[in-house]
């Protein structure tokens, strides 16, 4: 059984009933032409544009410097914390997401642990031609499974991650693989480029969940355009998004990728979604919903870690006190709507529920035969349910006039 611990187990349809909020922290792994200030490898924390253009002096790094600048610092205030690493421009996507390298867990370590998602993107070397396919680099593909396999490992230390990948050299919609068929919950691919920088879209959407709430939907038209420089040519692929066929922006909606749309309110662009790669009746179909499962999980850990190997009154049959159980139900629901209550619609959680009215959440978190008897099994079960906020996708209006 190894040593006492807290586990956290994510299972599907829980989200009526549990949840939290302490976002803001994002991180980046880049691949750029020239050596950074710190070099290659070494985590960099950047707050501000000056610090920004220090760590990216050469003229070379003139992308990602951008990225920076005109991306995350253009939707999010400077003090926000953007931890970096820099590695040289031949590493690819794939390489960067593959959790057996070090590029994450060295800055995740370095910050802490404390990174809510991290930004994916690649400025390739000179002569680089990409392999396409299904609509993208190939590298984007291969980048996709990397990376959930990433998120599931973070995952399993209790802490959630989202991965925003670069959709680089992007073809035609029709192409484009269909991740709505697909399981990798935890990634998010972006596909917009401003002066043919594809990297400033993945940057702004960093700044753009890192300026919200937990829960807030990048997309919330109320939000307002985002503040891309009227000049910026903005672009899907070679196309103006201006000039996209509005049923090709539909089937990359579909097809669960992130990317700008026009503001049909306002002049300027706005982003289309915040899906995840995943069939959109997931619990996890959106990077909100992931933030929101993600401050449940930290606080779940954080409020349970200090009861492990208390000693506790049990009664005849070895099961916890039913007063301790309530405290300890309340203890959860509190700390959570003390972090996070004003992000979510409402929480609940269950300590040791019946294991016959309540079969389904057991069989849901593969927990098979509970043993509620603490004294022989040594396990307290929590449920956790968030009830997230919605969102108005869709409105239809119906007008009736008579003859």
């Amino acid at each position: 059984m190894g040593n006492p611990k807290v586990s956290v187990v994510l299972g599907a349809s829980n989200l009526g009933i549990s949840a939290a909020d302490q976002t803001g922290t994002m991180g980046l792994i880049a691949s750029i032409p020239a050596a950074n200030t710190s070099g290659y490898g070494v985590p960099v924390l950047i707050k501000s544009i000056a610090q920004a253009k220090l760590e990216l002096s050469d003229p070379t790094n003139a992308g990602i410097l951008a990225a920076i600048i005109n991306g995350f610092y253009g939707e999010v205030s400077e003090g926000s914390p953007l931890y970096c690493v820099f590695v040289v421009n031949t590493t690819s996507l794939t390489q960067m997401a593959n959790v057996a390298n070090t590029y994450f867990s060295t800055l995740d370590n370095f910050s802490g642990k404390a990174i809510r998602a991290v930004g994916l993107v690649r400025f390739t070397a000179g002569g680089y031609t990409p392999t396409i396919t299904t609509g993208l680099d190939s590298d984007v593909l291969t980048a996709v499974t990397n990376a959930q396999a990433l998120a599931t490992a973070r995952i399993a230390i209790n802490k959630m991650l989202d991965v925003l990948i670069e959709g680089k050299s992007f073809t035609n919609a029709t192409a484009l693989v269909d991740y709505s068929a697909t399981v990798n919950p935890q990634v998010h691919v972006v596909i917009a480029s401003e002066d043919g920088n594809s990297a400033v879209s993945v940057l702004r959407a960093l700044g753009k969940k890192a300026a919200g709430p937990v829960q807030r939907n990048i997309g919330r038209v109320k939000s307002g355009s985002l503040n891309i420089a009227s000049t910026a040519a903005i672009t899907l692929g070679t196309t103006a998004i201006a000039s996209m066929l509005q049923a090709d922006l539909d089937t990359m909606h579909d097809k669960r990728f992130i990317t700008y749309i026009v503001n049909e309110n306002a002049p300027g662009y706005i982003f289309n979604d915040d899906v995840s790669c995943v069939v959109a009746t997931s619990d996890y179909s959106s990077w909100g919903r992931n933030a929101v499962i993600g401050e449940a999980m930290r606080i779940a850990y954080s409020t349970y870690y200090k009861s492990l190997k208390d000693d506790v009154e049990v009664d005849a049959n070895g099961r916890l006190d039913v007063t301790i159980e309530k405290n300890l139900e309340q203890d959860i629901i509190d700390a959570i709507n003390a972090s996070i209550g004003d992000n979510i619609s409402g929480v609940n959680a269950l300590v040791n529920p019946d294991t016959t009215t309540y079969a389904g959440l057991y069989a849901n978190a593969n927990i098979s035969n509970p043993n509620l008897n603490l004294t022989s099994a040594g396990k307290l079960y929590v449920f956790l349910t968030v009830t997230p906020k919605g969102y108005i996708n869709g409105v239809s209006v119906m007008l009736g006039f008579g003859l």
